[in-house]
């Protein structure tokens, strides 16, 4: 499975991940997860849109998707294995942010 939700990671981090690219961007992968490692962190939007980001060619879109919304409700935690592509949507002018490090699988 490419992506779970919510899980501690058990060992130091080994990178630091940070990424922006906005949806109208032209080519859409902002990141792919390294071989032999694994991500812990955030994927969301600069505001609530439809499309959202995507895993693997799959569209995320859950509630808790942006920073900018008014309810200030916590963002969703992720964990990608090795391989793991993060694209942003291209048909939106969003941003998409991809916060969080990356761990020695």
């Amino acid at each position: 499975m490419a992506l779970v939700n919510a899980a501690a990671a058990s060992t130091t981090p080994v990178a630091t991940v940070y990424k922006k690219k906005q949806g109208a961007s032209g080519a859409p992968a902002i990141y792919t997860v390294p071989s032999g490692r694994f991500f812990i962190g955030r994927i969301y939007m600069n505001a609530n849109s439809t499309p959202a980001p995507k895993i693997n060619g799959v569209e995320i879109n859950v509630d808790n998707m942006n920073s900018g919304n008014s309810n200030h409700s916590p963002l969703e935690e992720f964990v990608l294995v090795a391989g793991t592509v993060v694209s942003v949507n291209t048909n939106t002018s969003r941003y998409t942010y991809v916060s969080g490090a990356e761990y020695a699988a």
